[in-house]
């Protein structure tokens, strides 16, 4: 199951917050994707506001807190976000660097740059969907991204879950899995095991290795992993 993607437009203007709104909009409604949308009048009532976003489209230039110190605020509460800087004086653009941005769009705005931008941030999202698995008879909804591999038996799976290496288990088979897991982040290696991209520490000549553990890769699956790692290693590796 996709979580929700969560965006906030932090502008000033009124008027640019519509604009903004109404590209991203367009973007998601042509991707069919759905979103939480927020918008903030400064950059104040943003960080009062306790928000979490995935996206954070910021303005620069903000009275009182300007988009370069509500940036710096955020980078020192932690969390993972996409900044998307906004300003008409590309001069500023340098500053962004500062506090981590992702990407930069000028005002006016442009949807093609936007649609560019939100695709950008969009594409490093993997692995934030959540599965259900059991712990001794408990339910737990865990996400992608925290399971290191899958591992079929005869009536079960099991999946080995965080750096405390937690065994959890599912009913669904290793190809139901397969089919519904983010393959930008997970690869089937043989009949036995699906592997997590994220906790791959090394590769070399067929074996994995993710923690003590080793994995050999089936020969008929060899090519398309080392394609599908390549593809996370260039695209999707934070």
């Amino acid at each position: 199951m996709q979580k929700e993607i969560s965006i906030s437009i932090c502008d000033d203007n009124p008027m640019a917050i519509k604009e903004l709104r109404e590209i991203v909009e367009a973007y998601l409604k042509k991707e069919d994707m759905g979103a939480k949308i927020e918008s903030f009048d400064s950059g104040v009532n943003f960080l009062n506001s306790g928000r979490e976003p995935d996206i954070l489209f910021l303005d620069i230039e903000m009275p009182g807190e300007d988009g370069i110190q509500t940036g710096k605020s955020l980078r020192e509460r932690g969390g993972d976000y996409r900044i998307i800087m906004a300003t008409s004086m590309v001069e500023r653009f340098k500053e962004s660097f500062h506090i981590g941005a992702s990407r930069f769009v000028t005002k006016p705005f442009e949807k093609e740059e936007v649609w560019e931008a939100l695709e950008n941030a969009l594409q490093s999202f993997v692995g934030t969907g959540t599965i259900t698995l059991y712990e001794n008879r408990v339910c737990h909804q865990v996400q992608e991204k925290e399971i290191q591999y899958l591992q079929a038996y005869d009536s079960y799976t099991e999946a080995v879950v965080g750096k405390e290496e937690r065994r959890m288990r599912t009913e669904q088979s290793l190809n139901r899995l397969e089919e519904e897991l983010d393959n930008r982040l997970f690869c089937r290696i043989s009949r036995e095991f699906i592997i997590n991209f994220v906790y791959v520490q090394s590769y070399d000549k067929g074996i994995v290795k993710i923690g003590e553990q080793r994995f050999s890769i089936s020969r008929r699956r060899k090519k398309e992993f080392e394609r599908a790692y390549r593809e996370y290693d260039l695209y999707y590796r934070r």
